[in-house]
């Protein structure tokens, strides 16, 4: 608990140690940019936490199932290899059903994935990491891209605060995976691993 504490920390003081120096170009920050760069954080945030919740635990599960090292190695396998495939689809799927769609489409992906982890079934666990796969290209292009698009073409806010805004993105990125793992941790010692159908 302490080292995440201090891992936590760390993050927050490395993000405040590298923050760009306000840019001379940028004579005043438009009131509405902080609001939107909440909401995209928030939201971001909570993306990104999902994406971590399954990772620190998802191997014990499988092998609570009895599956073997190598059937659990493929399974990871065809989450990588979903992603890998379906990642270069993504962008140009994004482009023509909207990011905000997509964005949607992420959410139900992980949540059916999440809920595939719950049987103990070859088939129904192997969609179940199609999905994650699939939603995990989506989370690490889609809402760049989206970012960048509502920054520049739509609030039409300075270019020099999008540095600011990545920062921010992966500084909370980390300290949600620190957070998340915590968290995974005091269920898994209080309630165990087991499978619930």
């Amino acid at each position: 608990m302490l080292g995440a504490l201090v891992a936590m920390s760390l993050c927050v003081v490395c993000h405040l140690m590298t923050q760009a120096p306000k840019s001379s170009s940028i004579s005043e920050i438009p009131e509405a940019f902080w609001l939107f760069r909440s909401k995209y954080l928030v939201a971001w945030t909570l993306c990104v936490a999902a994406d971590w919740l399954q990772g620190p635990y998802l191997y014990a599960l499988y092998a609570a199932y009895g599956l073997s090292h190598l059937q659990i190695a493929r399974l990871f396998l065809v989450g990588f290899g979903a992603s890998c495939v379906l990642g270069t689809w993504i962008a140009g799927c994004a482009d023509a059903v909207g990011r905000k769609k997509m964005a949607l489409i992420y959410c139900l992906l992980y949540v059916a994935s999440f809920t595939t982890m719950h049987f103990n079934n070859w088939g129904v666990l192997v969609w179940g990491r199609i999905a994650g796969g699939t939603a995990t290209s989506i989370l690490f292009s889609v809402f760049e891209s989206w970012l960048v698009c509502e920054h520049q073409r739509r609030h039409k806010f300075p270019t020099a605060l999008l540095s600011q805004t990545f920062s921010l993105m992966y500084t909370s990125s980390f300290i949600a995976a620190i957070f998340t793992s915590l968290s995974t941790q005091v269920v898994v010692d209080s309630v165990g691993l087991r499978p619930i159908l």
